[in-house]
């Protein structure tokens, strides 16, 4: 509406007076839409709204057979299970905890195996050594000629 006061062109008010009798159209159509919708809605008939047919069943029990079972399963079986469960946990809380005398136990023989390990390293280095220089020896040997005894 403030483009069609504002606007001095007769050409663009045309345009704008069709565009507003469009959406005016359109607002009517969505309103009688939901107007008619609303009648569908309150004019439910009865049978689909509310049924005596009999209760759904599962399999060849009904809903309150069907309920009962559940029930009994969980009381008979969840139960224990829950219980079983709640007293493993609770000897596991009660159990003491390791020994300081055996964590230092532990501690100790953690630290003579790091020693023997560091002792057959520093062993594996003097091997390969003792290769490398008996390797050494052997290619020098090869690629010089052998000394004979002068004639």
């Amino acid at each position: 509406m403030k483009q069609l006061r504002t606007t001095g062109d007769p050409v663009a008010v045309k345009g704008l007076e069709a565009r507003l009798s469009l959406l005016d159209a359109r607002q009517l159509q969505l309103e009688s839409d939901l107007q008619q919708t609303g009648q569908l809605l309150s004019s439910t008939a009865a049978g689909q709204v509310a049924s005596t047919s009999d209760a759904p069943r599962m399999g060849s029990f009904t809903t309150n057979q069907t309920m009962a079972l559940s029930v009994l399963g969980i009381i008979f079986i969840g139960f224990p299970l829950a219980i079983g469960l709640a007293k493993s946990m609770w000897r596991r809380s009660i159990k003491p905890g390791v020994a300081p005398q055996a964590l230092t136990e532990t501690a100790q023989r953690l630290e003579r195996l790091e020693s023997s390990v560091d002792a057959i390293a520093i062993e594996i280095e003097r091997i390969s050594e003792g290769q490398r220089f008996v390797t050494k020896l052997l290619s020098e040997s090869q690629a010089a000629p052998a000394l004979g005894a002068a004639k």
